[in-house]
C-alpha cells in the first residue's frame, strides 16, 4: 500500500507539470530521435510495458486557418497564399507594379537606359513572385483570352493615320498597349468606379515615357529581378501613335484628353534615321552584271567601315538633299512599305563594289554597301 502512494502521488506531481506546461530547450529538442526506427521501437516498447499519458506540450498542432493580413491579403504560416487571395486583392498588387510602387529599387549604375542596383522586393522569396505572376496570368487570361495576339487590333482605328497608311505597331506602342491591357483587366476585377477613373487618368499621365530596363540584385532573399524603371520624359516627346491611341481611349472612357492631344499638336510629324543596306548585282557571265540592283538591309558585316556596322537617328534636317547613287535609291523605295519615306542614299567613304563568290569559287555577282536614309512617324 505505501508502494502504492508513493506511485500514486508521483502520477499526480507530473500530471500537474504538464499542465503547467514546460518550455523545453530548443538544442535539447534538436537532440530528440525523429519518428521513425529508433524512435519508433523505443516509443513501442514503452507502450508494451505500459500506457503512458501524453502531456499538451508532445500533441500535434492543429493546422492553423490562414491568417488575415490588415490590408486584406490571405497569408499562410509563412507569407501570402495568392492562390487564395481573391482577384481584387492579386489587381491591387499588380497595379502598384505597374505604376513601379511593389519594390524600393536603388539604382547604383546606369548606361542609357539600362540601369544596375539593388532592390528590396515585395516578394520575400523568389518562388512567391512565380506564385504571383501564374495567379495574375489566370486573371488576365480570363479578362484578355486574345491580349497576346490582339493588343494592337482593339486600337486600330484611333492610332491608324491617314496619312502614314496601316498601324504601325512597333514595340512602344506594343509595350503601352500591354501596360493599358493590365491596367484595364486589374480595374475590372477591382470593379471601383473611383478607383478606375483615377487610376485611368494616371495612367495616360505616365504611359508613354520610356523605360529604363534593369537587373537588380535582391536585397532579402538571394536572386534578381528584372525591372523596369520610368524616367521623367515629358509629354510632347512621346512617339505619336503612343499619344493618339492613348487619346482615342481617353475620348471612349470619358477622360480629358486636352494635355494629350496639345502634345501632339506640339510633336514632329517625323523622325529620320540610317541604316546600312548591302546592294547587289547579279553575275550574268563573261565579266558582265546585271544593271538592277538588288538591296536589302545588314546582310553582312561591314569590314571596311567598323564605325558604319549599325546606324542611328539623325535630325530629318542633316539628311542629304539629293542621293548619291540614283539606282541604289530605286532599289531602296522598292524593298521598303512607304517608298516616299525612303529619302536618300550616300555612299561610304572606302567602301566600293566587291566581287562574291560560292562555297566553290563561282562568281555569284558584286555587292557594296551604303546608307540609307529613312523617316518614321515620331
Amino acid at each position: 500500500m505505501k508502494r502504492i502512494g508513493t506511485l500514486l502521488v508521483g502520477l499526480t506531481l507530473a500530471t500537474q507539470v504538464g499542465c503547467a506546461g514546460i518550455k523545453i530547450d530548443s538544442k535539447i529538442d534538436a537532440k530528440l530521435p525523429s519518428v521513425g526506427n529508433e524512435g519508433g521501437a523505443k516509443n513501442e516498447a514503452k507502450g508494451k510495458a505500459g500506457a503512458t499519458q501524453t502531456t499538451a506540450a508532445e500533441q500535434p498542432a492543429a493546422p492553423r486557418a490562414p491568417e488575415r493580413r490588415s490590408g486584406g491579403e490571405a497569408k499562410g504560416e509563412d507569407g501570402p497564399d495568392y492562390a487564395k487571395m481573391s482577384e481584387a486583392e492579386v489587381a491591387k498588387i499588380k497595379v502598384k507594379l505597374v505604376f513601379g510602387e511593389l519594390h524600393e529599387p536603388t539604382v547604383t549604375e546606369k548606361n542609357g537606359r539600362h540601369v544596375k542596383g539593388s532592390v528590396k522586393s515585395y516578394f520575400d522569396k523568389g518562388w512567391r513572385e512565380q506564385a504571383f505572376d501564374r495567379r495574375w496570368r489566370s486573371i488576365m487570361d480570363a479578362k484578355y483570352p486574345d491580349w497576346e495576339k490582339s493588343r494592337c487590333q482593339k486600337v486600330a482605328a484611333d492610332v491608324t493615320d491617314p496619312k502614314m497608311g496601316e498601324v504601325r505597331c512597333d514595340g512602344e506602342l506594343r509595350h503601352v498597349l500591354y501596360r493599358l491591357d493590365t491596367v484595364e483587366a486589374a480595374l475590372a476585377a477591382i470593379n471601383d468606379a473611383a478607383f478606375t477613373k483615377e487610376t485611368r487618368a494616371r495612367f495616360l499621365k505616365t504611359a508613354g515615357q520610356y523605360d529604363t530596363y534593369g537587373d537588380f540584385s535582391v536585397s532579402n532573399y538571394p536572386g534578381w529581378l528584372h525591372l523596369n524603371l520610368k524616367d521623367d520624359r515629358p509629354m510632347k516627346e512621346w512617339r505619336r501613335p503612343v499619344l493618339r491611341a492613348l487619346i482615342g481611349f481617353a475620348k471612349q472612357n470619358q477622360l480629358d484628353a486636352t494635355e494629350l492631344e496639345g502634345a501632339l499638336a506640339a510633336t514632329p510629324q517625323y523622325r529620320c534615321r540610317w541604316d546600312p543596306w548591302v546592294f547587289q548585282r547579279d553575275h550574268l557571265g563573261g565579266g558582265n552584271f546585271d544593271a538592277k540592283l538588288h538591296a536589302s538591309r545588314g546582310v553582312r558585316p561591314l569590314y571596311k567601315n567598323e564605325s558604319y556596322r549599325a546606324g542611328g537617328e539623325v535630325a530629318c534636317s542633316a539628311v542629304p538633299k539629293a542621293s548619291q547613287d540614283a539606282d541604289a535609291l530605286r532599289a531602296a523605295k522598292g524593298e521598303w512599305k512607304r517608298p516616299d519615306d525612303v529619302l536618300a542614299t550616300e555612299l561610304l567613304p572606302r567602301e566600293d563594289w566587291e566581287v562574291y563568290r560560292n562555297d566553290l569559287g563561282i562568281v555569284m555577282g558584286k555587292e557594296r554597301v551604303e546608307k540609307v536614309y529613312v523617316r518614321e512617324e515620331f
